[in-house]
């Protein structure tokens, strides 16, 4: 009993999001230009309100992920920090240039030198000369291969000459951790 149709697409951003059927079964009939113009009107308003609904939505959900990834991160970091705290050895961050970047201590006295002596400095200007170029050979070693490298060296320390053993491991593509 169909007697007049007439199908618009509904496009938003040269996209056809969705279909209008306008039937009547009742008369048949021409719609004019100026009707299609408003028929095509209303149906590219309603694809763009049909967008912002999808985009809303999808925008809801990126944030609950969001709130969900930065809430896992933060109990990571808090185990994270647990653990560190409870090693007892030192560490060092350490720029694939030999910079001092970050350390962990739980006593202060057991560094080499304090940290604002070492801090953002090079191996070389904090270190000996034999033991700095010993270490960063293993720094390159150590970010060439990707692979742990342990370094046993001695140091002068005001009570004689102490025996260490670093071990390197690659904490990020141009940095490396050493524990001591």
């Amino acid at each position: 009993h169909l007697k007049t149709m007439l199908l618009l697409p509904m496009e938003f951003q040269n996209r056809v999001v969705g279909l209008v059927e306008v039937i009547d079964s009742r008369v048949e009939r021409i719609f004019t230009f100026e009707e299609l113009a408003v028929a095509q009107f209303l149906a590219n308003q309603t694809a763009s309100a049909i967008e912002n609904a999808r985009l809303y939505v999808q925008a809801q959900q990126e944030i609950v992920e969001r709130i969900q990834m930065e809430k896992q991160l933060r109990q990571s970091e808090i185990r994270n920090r647990a653990l560190l705290e409870t090693i007892p050895d030192l560490m060092f961050r350490v720029s694939s240039e030999g910079v001092f970047l970050d350390f962990h201590s739980k006593n202060i006295d057991d560094l080499y030198a304090p940290p604002e002596e070492f801090l953002g400095k090079t191996i070389n200007e904090v270190m000996p000369s034999d033991a700095s170029d010993l270490i960063q050979h293993y720094i390159d070693q150590t970010l060439s291969s990707g692979m742990m490298q342990i370094l046993e060296y001695q140091l002068p320390l005001p009570h004689g000459r102490q025996d260490f053993e670093a071990r390197f491991v690659p904490s990020g593509p141009n940095e490396v951790m050493a524990i001591v």
